[in-house]
Formats: C-alpha cells, structure tokens, sequence
C-alpha cells in the first residue's frame, strides 16, 4: 500500500508527523510493505483556505492511503472522491502511524472530524 503522511522535517521514518495535511512543508510516501520512504515537497503549502488541491499535488504518485492528524474538510472531501481513504492519527513519528494503520487501530477520517478553518490545530 502507497501512504502519504504529511511531516514536519525529511528524517526518513522519523520524520515528525505535522499537525496539518495542507500546510505540512514535507509529504512522505511510504511503501507499507517494503517501508521504502521518499520525501515529496508541498508545492501547495501556501494555499488559500479551502483552496488545498491535493488530488493536483499527488497527481502520479498512485497513493492509496493518507494518514494525518488534521485535514480540511474540502481537502478530505476530494482525497476520497479521488478514491484516497485518510485515516486520522495522532502517532509522533513516520513509522509510528504506518504500525497503528497495519494493526487495524488508526480510524477513518470523516468530515465530523476534519478542520473547518486553518489553525484548528
């Protein structure tokens, strides 16, 4: 399974998870299979509220996943019409969301539980 998490810095599976999918300067896709991990820039991190384009952002990066701790309403709304399920975690780091989402604990984000303004978190 290819997972997008939203990060804070570039440290690999250590890589501190960000509060925010939108204004997370760093997005690590990571091979929950192999763990193979690949920092990706966030182009969009500088968007207008409810203006987040993800489905644009991750465009050919073939992601099945995302985990965050918080997302835009607007931006989980068109992840999963893109056919991206995002699972809301509150793990420190990298490795510590992918262990929560393979043992079954990590739940589906819904749109009671995403962000309706920036600075929510």
């Amino acid at each position: 399974m290819k997972i997008i998490i939203p990060v804070g810095e570039d440290k690999g599976l250590e890589s501190p998870v960000h509060g925010h999918f939108g204004s997370a300067p760093i997005l690590m896709r990571v091979d929950s299979e192999t763990m193979a991990a690949e920092a990706l820039h966030n182009r969009d991190r500088e968007h207008a509220h409810g203006m987040c384009n993800p489905l644009e952002l991750m465009k050919n990066m073939q992601v099945d996943a995302m985990l965050c701790a918080g997302i835009g309403v607007r931006a989980l709304q068109r992840l999963n019409q893109g056919g991206i399920k995002v699972f809301k975690t509150s793990a420190s780091t990298v490795r510590e969301a992918i262990t929560h989402l393979t043992d079954g604990s990590l739940p589906e984000m819904t749109s009671d539980g995403a962000c309706s303004e920036h600075g929510c978190h």
